[in-house]
């Protein structure tokens, strides 16, 4: 895939959540930044960085994105055990925020660890293992007052089939229906909204169970689908997904987890779910999958009763 073209399909994306306060600049290089891989983890990679960037600059600042192509050398390669020497694209994300205190910085891409005030500290650690997983590396400059940098080092490709990713993408299902987004982590509700918006579908996003059950008893009529994570505070997945069905046995629910399904499966509960989605979800999985259960008539919720 071509780089370039995702950052700026992602940030057609990200700028919709975002502000006039925040500036966005780009400067992409001519020199073919073509990597192999999954473009679906890779945007979503890119998206929870920039949507870090944007809650480290609450009163607005600028958002830089930059890529280059560069040579990992043996030294290089020998600090990164999962790389090998070589020609890398390199994304350059830098921002003026606040900053990342020196002594928290090599904590960042751990599991669960959060400097926010909610969310369960997925982000930054889905964006780690993603760059692995393409046999890339990260790396993150920081000061507190001056704003971060992360560069991301992805294996440039020999060759690349720059419309094939797109086209695919482009034929992807689209719908006019209402979905139900419930999960606490912020910049998880955002991607998703903002993919399924993407696709034709008007989204409401609720950050934990008990607000997501509430808005569902006043839009029920209307809400056609609702996608839940399982582990929320508040109101657990679980607990919400029952009080979810006991307002309607019958509404279509999508489990989304960060921790595998097998988890999910030692629960009786797992043969009621329409359909489960690991995280982090790429679009055409999530389109897909959308799509299938809203058009599976055997899902579909029971008419009202008329009088």
């Amino acid at each position: 895939m071509d780089i370039n073209s995702l950052i700026e399909e992602t940030l057609h994306l990200f700028q919709r959540s975002v502000t006039k306060e925040i500036e966005v600049v780009t400067h992409l290089t001519d020199s073919g930044a073509s990597v192999n891989g999954d473009d679906g983890q890779i945007q979503q990679a890119l998206l929870n960085i920039f949507l870090n960037a944007r809650d480290a600059m609450p009163e607005g600042g600028k958002l830089s994105v930059a890529t280059s192509v560069t040579m990992a050398d043996a030294h290089t390669a020998n600090q990164f055990s999962s790389i090998k020497p070589g020609q890398f694209v390199l994304i350059t994300v830098s921002d003026t925020g606040h900053g990342i205190e020196g002594t928290i910085q090599n904590r960042v891409f751990e599991p669960f660890f959060t400097t926010k005030d909610s969310g369960t500290g997925l982000g930054l650690s889905v964006v780690y293992g993603v760059v692995q997983s393409h046999g890339g590396f990260i790396n993150l400059e920081s000061e507190v007052g001056r704003g971060t940098t992360f560069s991301v080092y992805l294996p440039r490709a020999s060759a690349t089939a720059p419309l094939a990713a797109r086209q695919r993408r482009q034929r992807l299902p689209h719908g006019r229906e209402n979905i139900l987004v419930i999960d606490d982590e912020l910049s998880v509700c955002e991607i998703a909204r903002d993919m399924l918006a993407g696709l034709g579908y008007t989204v409401y996003v609720e950050h934990d169970g008990k607000s997501g059950v509430d808005l569902y008893r006043i839009r029920q009529a209307t809400i056609d689908l609702i996608i839940l994570d399982i582990n929320m505070p508040v109101m657990g997945g679980k607990q919400t997904f029952e009080v979810l069905r006991s307002i309607n046995p019958r509404c279509r629910i999508i489990i989304m987890t960060g921790y595998g399904r097998e988890g999910v499966e030692t629960s009786n509960f797992s043969a009621e779910v329409n359909a489960f989605m690991q995280k982090p979800f790429q679009l055409e999985v999530l389109a897909l999958k959308v799509r299938e259960i809203l058009d599976d008539r055997a899902s579909a919720p029971a008419e009202p009763a008329t009088s």
